[in-house]
């Protein structure tokens, strides 16, 4: 089977197309390929933007639909339920939800399936079809690292599910991202936001376990910053990792994010 699809912008038009299970990007003034998306098993049948252009879905004879960030070339998402092909994807007008379809010719198995493309709904999803707890391998391996920027309000939500060892999954998650690179401006992103869920976790359970982990990210966030020349935030860093955070601290970093995100302390 061979599937096209266009989508034209002021400085590219696009061309999706699947043939080995693949999906490719294309400049239309060059006739180059700029961009290989590679994830799906068997023959994508459809594809659809979403309504800010920014991610990708893709329906596969696979059974499975996803969810590409077509900034990254990753797909945020895989979405399994289907007992067939999915033979149809679309987004909401407001991009909060994906409807895929699915139709088998001997017709024994016609569904469509409405998907709440939030945090704690995605998670829960994963969860149910996988295993009862992700880890962080098993958030690497089901394509689930861009989660937490897949909606702004991802992370508070993800630390109002108040799960200890989800959070602190997902701040492992963010010290291996800040992981590969002396360029602060790179990696403090990540290191911020380990710092923020480390926080959230230790403050609902103090394990010694999760403060290692917490001061490792810190050392290490440290030595990027003494890189760059910044001898103080380094040297305040290390501090913070050798003595830990006392709960004073916790509570204000947990207030920080609560104030950014605009959500209403009690």
């Amino acid at each position: 089977m061979f599937f096209t699809r266009w989508q034209t912008d002021r400085n590219r038009s696009r061309r999706f197309f699947e043939e080995d299970q693949s999906i490719r990007i294309w400049d239309w003034a060059s006739g180059k390929a700029v961009q290989t998306l590679i994830g799906h098993n068997f023959t994508i049948h459809s594809v659809a933007f979403s309504p800010n252009g920014n991610w990708l879905a893709t329906g596969s004879r696979d059974k499975t639909a996803k969810i590409w960030d077509l900034s990254r070339g990753k797909a945020i998402i895989t979405l399994e339920g289907h007992s067939s092909a999915v033979r149809c994807v679309a987004f909401s007008p407001d991009g909060n939800r994906l409807a895929t379809g699915t139709g088998d010719v001997d017709g024994q198995d016609e569904t469509v399936k409405i998907w709440d493309l939030n945090l704690d709904v995605l998670i829960r999803h994963a969860q149910e079809n996988r295993l009862a707890g992700l880890t962080l391998p098993q958030l690497q391996a089901y394509n689930l690292e861009l989660l937490l920027d897949f909606h702004p309000d991802n992370e508070t939500k993800l630390i109002a599910t108040r799960e200890v060892w989800q959070i602190k999954a997902f701040a492992d998650l963010a010290a291996v991202q800040a992981a590969g690179s002396t360029i602060l401006s790179n990696v403090e992103p990540s290191f911020a936001r380990a710092e923020r869920l480390y926080a959230a976790a230790l403050a609902l359970q103090d394990e010694v376990f999760i403060r290692e982990n917490y001061a490792d990210a810190l050392r290490r966030w440290a030595v990027v910053c003494k890189s760059n020349g910044l001898e103080g935030q380094g040297s305040s860093l290390e501090a913070k990792a050798k003595w830990g955070w006392t709960e004073k601290e916790i509570t204000n970093i947990l207030l920080s994010v609560a104030l950014s995100q605009n959500c209403i302390v009690i």
